[in-house]
């Protein structure tokens, strides 16, 4: 009974667990595929991320890439904007540089600092030569001049003509550097152009006169010279060259007008050392004008007009005199008083400055003499007698000196350094009663404190008779 138990409960549990062992090799089997296709997810997800990682990336750079160049549009518009504003600030910069190129001196040595400084802006701002401006090759022309360098600035002169450019500053520039080549024609054809544009300009035709001066058109050049010092009537080079053209061409009366205003107007300027010479050219000019049969004052045949020319010549050759007598340029100043002499002999106060000019130059010997001669023809002339005292007394001529001093007193006695000179040489030979009387005389002629002023009198000193003038006039005087 109970192996049929037994029999029957393992009939009954057999088919289940057979049943459980297919579904257990089918579970098996299942999961075997599920496996399967997890690694092929997983293989495909994996491409998934990579494909994503490759889009992200490319992503990430286009994002980059945007920003770059948003950011080199940015800063290339600023920078361009930057440059727009600073080319501005260089146009009112560059107006500050001078239409023609100045003469040497402050102004030149300006000019030269703003041309450098102008061109290094360019080069800051990162200008190509291409993207210049006709302004721009001007002034980088004038720097090349400047420099020296006249065959590089002309070929940037040229460039600034090529685009386009049609300025003084460009043609007045261009006519320098063309005269420095000698290329004279072209250098006289760009002053006229600079002219075209602006006629009232002096110094473009002062400019253009020279050039026509070198090429021998000294008629076209006396024009432009005139031209020139009517529009810039203090303009010393012009006067000069207008002058030397026309003692060229034998127009001296013109060449003596000219001289004249060159003179004038260097005395103004404070230039008088320059303003000699012009005299003196002046006065060259004016001896050409006298007939030389009749440049003597003199002379019976001379008419107005010469006598007016020979009064020209002197007065010239005597305001020559006067300013290096006045400059201390004693020889010079010797030399327009004997070209005076020269035309008029007789003329007493050539010869009274001349001798004064030698005693200046201690050559008291030949002034002697001179003014020995002078006075032997004019023996009223009280300066000449004071001089001759003056001259005698340097000579050691004591006594001859006395004799000459109390002729001043005599023919001027309101002279009081003529006593005060009397004094002096009465005291050397150790008269002190004369020299005491013509110092009170200089004393009572000199009420001014300032010219009481007592000097070079040690040997009066001790004397009584000097402490009592002293006490009696009681002036502070310096004893």
């Amino acid at each position: 009974m109970k192996r049929f138990i037994f029999l029957s409960l393992a009939i009954l549990l057999s088919s289940p667990l057979l049943f459980a062992q297919d579904s257990a090799e089918e579970l098996q089997d299942r999961i075997t595929e599920l496996e399967s296709l997890v690694s092929i997810l997983q293989s495909k997800l994996g491409e998934v991320d990579l494909l994503n990682y490759i889009l992200v990336a490319l992503g990430g750079t286009v994002f980059l890439i945007i920003i770059l160049v948003s950011n080199y549009s940015f800063r290339r518009k600023m920078s361009k904007e930057m440059n727009a504003i600073k080319r501005q600030l260089l146009c009112g910069y560059r107006d500050s540089i001078s239409e023609i190129i100045p003469d040497e001196g402050e102004d030149r040595d300006k000019e030269v600092i703003k041309v450098v400084e102008y061109n290094r802006n360019l080069k800051n701002l990162s200008v190509e030569k291409s993207s210049y401006l006709p302004e721009d090759w001007v002034i980088h022309a004038l720097e090349l001049y400047y420099r020296e360098e006249a065959e590089q600035a002309l070929t940037a002169f040229d460039r600034a003509l090529d685009n386009g450019g049609n300025s003084v500053r460009l043609h007045f520039g261009r006519g320098a550097v063309l005269y420095i080549l000698k290329s004279f024609d072209e250098s006289a054809a760009s002053f006229r152009r600079a002219l075209d544009i602006s006629p009232h300009i002096a110094e473009t035709h002062y400019q253009l006169g020279v050039v026509l001066e070198d090429m021998g058109l000294d008629e076209e050049a006396v024009e432009s010279f005139r031209k020139a010092v009517e529009l810039k009537p203090d303009y010393p080079q012009a006067y000069q060259k207008l002058g030397l053209d026309l003692r060229r061409l034998r127009r001296e009366e013109e060449a003596v007008q000219t001289y004249s205003r060159m003179g004038d107007t260097l005395v103004r300027m404070g230039r008088e050392e320059e303003a000699i010479e012009a005299y003196s050219n002046m006065a060259v000019d004016l001896i050409k004008l006298v007939p030389e049969e009749d440049n003597q004052l003199s002379h019976s045949k001379i008419d107005l007009e010469t006598l007016e020319r020979e009064q020209e010549v002197l007065d010239s050759y005597y305001a020559v005199g006067s300013k290096f007598t006045e400059l201390g340029r004693n020889e010079e100043a010797l030399d327009a008083y004997e070209e005076i002499l020269k035309i008029k002999p007789d003329d007493r106060e050539a010869c009274f400055c001349m001798c004064r000019v030698l005693a200046r130059l201690g050559r008291y010997e030949e002034a002697s003499e001179q003014l020995k001669t002078l006075l032997d023809k004019a023996p009223e002339l009280a300066k000449a007698w004071y001089l001759y005292g003056n001259v005698l007394n340097k000579l050691g001529q004591d006594r001859e000196a006395v004799e000459a001093f109390n002729t001043v007193a005599s023919l001027k006695p309101e002279h009081a350094d003529t006593y005060q000179k009397l004094a002096s040489v009465h005291a050397e030979t150790g008269n002190n009663e004369e020299a005491l009387v013509n110092l009170e005389k200089y004393l009572q002629l000199n009420p001014d404190e300032f010219n009481r002023k007592i000097k070079g009198f040690e040997a009066l000193k001790r004397d009584p008779g000097y402490l009592n003038l002293v006490k009696k006039y009681n002036t502070g005087a310096q004893v």
